[in-house]
């Protein structure tokens, strides 16, 4: 008698949403207070172009939070899609036209042999008669 074995469970994937907000939270606090470095950097090399003074300082805050916040936000999901492992049934296209060739070829060869019988059965036929 053989040994039953379940099968594996599957990963689960249901506080994937959360984890993703929590980092989205994380990215945000950081952001908030990396702004005020970035403002500065940004005032140095623009050279008088940008004085940081064009909007009151708790607004030109908030967008610098908001632009250091994609731009992290940008590079955490490039990471995520990097270290995404591929999936086992990804199919490729040129498999796909490898297949395709292959059913016409078989539909070609099908259509001759039965030509071939239906010859081969007239002719058959033919003698009976």
């Amino acid at each position: 008698m053989q040994d039953y074995q379940a099968p594996p469970k599957p990963k689960s994937k249901g506080l994937w949403p959360v984890m993703g907000l929590l980092m989205a939270i994380a990215l945000g606090i950081i952001a908030y207070f990396i702004a005020p470095s970035v403002q500065r950097m940004v005032i140095q090399i623009t050279k008088g172009g940008f004085t940081g003074q064009e909007l009151p300082p708790d607004q030109m805050r908030l967008f610098f939070t908001g632009l250091v916040f994609l731009v992290l936000g940008s590079v955490a999901a490039l990471i995520v899609a990097f270290a995404k492992p591929k999936p086992k049934r990804k199919v490729m296209d040129a498999d796909m036209v490898k297949q395709k060739d292959a059913m016409r070829h078989e539909e070609k060869v099908r259509k001759a042999r039965k030509l071939v019988i239906e010859r081969e059965l007239k002719k058959s036929n033919k003698r009976l008669d």
